[in-house]
């Protein structure tokens, strides 16, 4: 295998046969691969640019775990994360949480941002 600084391949500079499986369908992808023990994620993402979490809720009590961050801070932030022994369990599990949030005011420029004085994005980076 060659180490060229900027990747890690078989092929050598301006081959692109490694490609010919991917194209013709048989590459073998990162979500292609499992092990025995494997956990599988999945994020709950944000629609809302700005917000702190109040509470989060599950409908069903499955046991899996979650994981939650305490402030969004752009829409599409993971803001709580599951875990769980499928991929299918996770992406259901996902679907059941409620989050309720304290959507807070959010400066679409640098501009607005500085007009209201916003505070740091994360506390521990103010000044």
């Amino acid at each position: 295998m060659q180490y060229d600084g900027l990747r890690f391949s078989a092929a050598k500079h301006g081959d692109h046969n490694e490609l010919d499986d991917f194209v013709q369908g048989k590459g073998q992808y990162t979500s292609d691969i499992n092990v025995e023990g494997q956990l599988h994620a999945c994020f709950v993402r944000s629609t809302h640019a700005s917000a702190f979490i109040k509470e989060i809720n599950r409908r069903i009590h499955t046991g899996i775990p979650v994981l939650a961050f305490p402030q969004v801070r752009y829409v599409g932030e993971a803001i709580a994360l599951v875990i769980a022994t499928d991929e299918k369990t996770a992406q259901l599990a996902a679907e059941q949480i409620e989050i309720s949030l304290d959507v807070q005011t959010g400066a679409i420029s640098l501009k607005i941002a500085l007009a209201l004085c916003f505070s740091a994005i994360r506390k521990s980076y103010a000044v």
